[in-house]
């Protein structure tokens, strides 16, 4: 009886988690996508996907059409939010100033290359997962930090125009131009730069520097 009982609690059990919706995350990799609100949340921005990333005119972007894409400006367009840039797994050049981005999200962009997203109101900017990155253009921001540690390829950073007081560029030894004029920096140590040619660090609070 006890193993009788055991046996209809668990066919119970079955049947219950079987008739369960299935809730499932859409791979970002693989299949298509469609160009909605969902998506693509920013209308500007979805407008520019759709105008010229949907070469059928179905509405979506098959896996085939998104891993074509490697190059993409969107600057000066009044996008507010660059949601479904995920979708873009090879994008190499990204190009997204004078807009109004408060804090883009490019984590799944591993492949980028160069990053320009200067004159936004930018707040928060993670690079953390662009490794591949050598450019970065984020000038005329409001950013407070940035960490470009994990950059260890970066060879131009241009980011003058912001409110950063620090600025750790130890770990950037292929770094070629730095521009941080114009921030609140009260030190700056280059000395581990020796590939360094232009330094432009003007109007800022330095009282030390190690060159």
């Amino acid at each position: 009886m006890k193993s009788t009982r055991c046996f209809s609690i668990l066919l119970a059990l079955v049947m219950v988690f079987t008739l369960l919706p299935v809730f499932s995350v859409p791979a970002l990799a693989d299949g298509d996508v469609t160009i909605d609100s969902t998506n693509f949340p920013d209308e500007n921005f979805r407008a520019y996907v759709a105008d010229n990333f949907d070469a059928s005119g179905d509405g979506k972007l098959s896996e085939s059409e998104r891993n074509a894409i490697t190059e993409m400006n969107v600057s000066d367009m009044g996008i507010s939010s660059l949601k479904g840039i995920e979708f873009f797994p090879a994008l190499e050049w990204l190009e997204c100033g004078s807009n109004n981005l408060t804090s883009p999200d490019v984590s799944q962009n591993t492949a980028l290359e160069r990053l320009e997203c200067y004159s936004n109101n930018l707040t928060s900017l993670d690079v953390s997962q662009n490794t591949a990155l050598e450019w970065l253009i984020c000038g005329s921001n409001s950013l407070t930090s940035l960490d470009v540690s994990q950059n260890t390829a970066l060879k131009y950073l241009y980011c003058g125009s912001n409110n950063l007081t620090s600025l750790d560029v130890s770990h950037n030894t292929a770094l070629r131009d730095l521009y941080c004029q114009s921030n609140n920096l009260t030190s700056l140590d280059v000395s581990h730069n020796r590939a360094l040619t232009y330094l432009i660090c003007d109007s800022n609070n330095l009282t030390t520097a190690w060159t």
